[in-house]
């Protein structure tokens, strides 16, 4: 047992078919929600352009000033 999680088991054969298993089932999410890591694009969210007044719209929208 491993409660804490300590223990990397993707590198465990014994776990092989598991990860492969869990890397398509993630690809498959990625590229029918048209996530632009799935095509190579990573940096997508690095560039993202940054919110303009943020701190303004947060205390005018009282749904978020609490």
């Amino acid at each position: 047992m491993d409660p804490y999680e300590l223990k990397n088991l993707a590198d465990d054969p014994a776990y092989a078919a598991t990860v492969k298993d869990f890397e398509e089932r993630l690809m498959a999410e990625l590229n029918s929600t048209g996530d632009p890591r799935a095509s190579g694009n990573e940096d997508a969210f690095e560039n993202l352009p940054a919110p303009e007044n943020t701190r303004q719209q947060k205390r005018n929208d009282p749904a978020i000033s609490k």
